[in-house]
C-alpha cells in the first residue's frame, strides 16, 4: 500500500534496512535535529519520463520521536529510518515534512536530488560494463516501471550507442570489476518473451550482480571461477522479456552499512 505525504510523491510507507550503495558520494541536509540525504547520488532518470526514482534516508539528532508526514513510518530518537521516493521531472528537491509525535511540532527538511540521464554516465558510481567499446546509453533507469519490483529496482537497462540502422544484437560485454561467478544460463533463444539468458556475479565486496538478455550460447563462463575486470561476459541477445536488445544490470544486495 502506498501513502503519500505533501511535496513528496510516491514515499512507501515501511522503513527500509540501510542495504544501499553506502560508498556512493551522497548530497546531505541538515536541519540541526535531523539530517537527509538521497541514495543512490547523482539519480539515474527514466528516459521517456524523466523522472528520477530512488531512496530517501533520514538520520535523527532528536530526542523525540517525529513521524514523516501525517500518516507515515516513525522515526526513532537517534535513529535512522529509509524510505522511497521519486522526483518529477522539473523539479530539483524534495521536502520532508517530519512531526514530533508527542508535540506536532513540525520540522520541513529540503534535499537537492541530482540526477542524470542519457549517456552521461560519468559521474554515476554504479559500475557500468564495456559494451564492445562503444559509448553506453542509458533506456530504462531505476524509475523505469519494470524496475519498479522487489529485486529489480536498483536496475539499469543498457545499449551502446552505434550507427543508425545497426543493431546492439551481438554486442560483447565485458566485465567492469573482477568477480566470481555464481551461475548462468545460456540457453535459452532469442526470442522476446523466454526466459532470459543471464549472469549472476559475486564482486569482491560480497554484493550480487544481475546481468540478463544474453545471446544464446554466447556466455564462456565456469561457475564458481573468479574473472578479471575486462573479461568477457557474453554477447547481447533477445532471450526474455524485451522489446529489443539490450543489457539489464541489476545490484541484487547491496553491502551493509
Amino acid at each position: 500500500m502506498t501513502r503519500n505525504f505533501p511535496n513528496l510523491p510516491y514515499l512507501g510507507p515501511r522503513p527500509l534496512l540501510l542495504l544501499l550503495l553506502c560508498a556512493l558520494p551522497l548530497a546531505c541536509r541538515s536541519s540541526g535535529d535531523f539530517r537527509a540525504r538521497t541514495l543512490p547520488d547523482p539519480v539515474p532518470t527514466h528516459q521517456e519520463s524523466g523522472r528520477a526514482w530512488f531512496f530517501v534516508e533520514i538520520q535523527s539528532l532528536s530526542r523525540h520521536e517525529v513521524r514523516l508526514g501525517a500518516a507515515g513510518p516513525v522515526l526513532v530518537p537517534g535513529g535512522r529510518l529509509v524510505v522511497e521516493a521519486d522526483l518529477a521531472a522539473g523539479d530539483e528537491a524534495i521536502h520532508l515534512d517530519l512531526q514530533e509525535v508527542a508535540t506536532g511540532r513540525h520540522t520541513h527538511i529540503t534535499v537537492p536530488v541530482r540526477t542524470i540521464q542519457g549517456t552521461a554516465l560519468a559521474d554515476l558510481d554504479y559500475p557500468i560494463p564495456d559494451l564492445g567499446g562503444h559509448e553506453v546509453r542509458i533506456t530504462a533507469g531505476f524509475h523505469a516501471p519494470n524496475h519498479r519490483r522487489p529485486g529489480r529496482r536498483l536496475a539499469l537497462d543498457l545499449v551502446p550507442v552505434l550507427p543508425e540502422g545497426r543493431s546492439a544484437l551481438g554486442t560483447e560485454i565485458r566485465v567492469p570489476f573482477r568477480a566470481l561467478v555464481v551461475a548462468f544460463t545460456e540457453e535459452e533463444p532469442d526470442l522476446p518473451g523466454f526466459v532470459p539468458n543471464e549472469v549472476l556475479l559475486r564482486d569482491e565486496q560480497g554484493r550480487i550482480w544481475r546481468y540478463a538478455h544474453f545471446q544464446q550460447g554466447s556466455i564462456p563462463l565456469r561457475i564458481d571461477r573468479w574473472i578479471d575486470q575486462g573479461a568477457l561476459l557474453g554477447r547481447i541477445g533477445l532471450s526474455g522479456k524485451t522489446t529489443g536488445p539490450h543489457l539489464h544490470i541489476e545490484l541484487l544486495t547491496p553491502p551493509d552499512r
